[in-house]
């Protein structure tokens, strides 16, 4: 491959992700190689460098793309990357504000922030010397999508949008009627029906993606509904050790147990297969062991398997 520039580099690895994420059940490795000229090898380097990008990310959606390579196969999810990066109004003059209160207006400044205040205040309209008053509205509603989802319910209408199920480790297209929108444990969640399943759900707001409000009519809530939190009891699971590094884990994944040995961290996590555990264990990195796993889940050397099949693509 001919050495091209850092900046031509990024351009292309985002229009091999942009094109990948246009299929919803992905591509074959081999068309996308063919789609840009590259051969095997380098196309996985660069998917592999793409899934590493966010790995440490508290949240699971925070990551900006989420890269899933199988044998032949490739597919890609673009979550957070999606998000426009143009700030609103509103939060220019939320930035303002917090830039403004650690100023002092009357001697002013050259120092970077009085700088970069200035320009604000100039886009905005405002003196940068301003003494704002703010009235402080703490966000009961869970945000943009709590308040959507709250109106649907107000208007009984069915929801759909694209969610990443932590069980099963999966990303699918979900049509709703929304009952109840709540907050547990510093988390906001949606209760109801999920109408192809025809049974009742609870999905966490902060890994909806793609919320569209329908014409269709949704079903009431039934009478007594449970804001139960508690996921099924009959997984596999398995126990990590990790480090200090990586509690975002227990921030990302809901956890049976969480025990601090030392430095580290002994995580017990409640998973369906074996691709979780190994996510997991490749986004944390060597630092990361197992030290005890259901059988159904595989061997306490997973995460050395896991490492060697995916060197093993690099060879062919």
């Amino acid at each position: 491959m001919s050495r091209i520039t850092v900046g031509t580099r990024i351009q292309r690895l985002l229009a091999i992700l942009q094109w990948i994420a246009a299929e919803p059940d992905g591509v074959e490795i081999s068309a996308a190689c063919e789609r840009f000229a590259m051969t095997r090898s380098e196309l996985l380097g660069e998917l592999t460098m793409a899934s590493m990008i966010g790995d440490g990310s508290a949240n699971f959606d925070d990551m900006p793309f989420l890269v899933i390579i199988e044998d032949s196969h490739v597919e890609v999810s673009l979550l957070s990357f999606r998000q426009p990066l143009r700030m609103t109004r509103g939060e220019q003059l939320a930035l303002f504000v917090a830039a403004r209160a650690l100023t002092d207006p009357e001697i002013g400044g050259e120092d970077p922030l009085s700088r970069a205040l200035s320009k604000l205040a100039a886009h905005l309209g405002l003196d940068p010397s301003l003494v704002l008053a703010v009235d402080v509205d703490v966000d009961h509603d869970g945000g943009p999508r709590a308040a959507t989802l709250d109106q649907a319910i107000t208007d009984r209408r069915r929801v759909a949008f694209t969610y990443w199920t932590y069980s099963r480790d999966a990303v699918s297209e979900r049509l709703v009627d929304p009952w109840l929108v709540f907050s547990r444990h510093d988390q906001w969640y949606l209760s109801g029906l999920d109408v192809d399943q025809g049974q009742s759900r609870v999905f966490r707001l902060d890994r909806i993606h793609d919320l569209t409000v329908s014409d269709e009519t949704a079903s009431v809530a039934p009478p007594g509904l449970s804001t139960s939190l508690d996921f099924p009891t009959d997984l596999p699971v398995v126990e990590l050790d990790l480090p200090a590094s990586a509690s975002w884990v227990i921030e990302a994944y809901p956890t049976v147990a969480v025990e601090q040995v030392g430095d580290r961290l002994r995580v017990k996590l409640a998973v369906t297969g074996p691709s979780f555990v190994e996510r997991v264990l490749l986004r944390v990195g060597p630092e990361a062991v197992i030290t005890s796993i259901d059988p159904e889940l595989g061997d306490l050397d997973l995460g050395a398997v896991t490492a060697q099949r995916i060197a093993a693509r690099y060879r062919r």
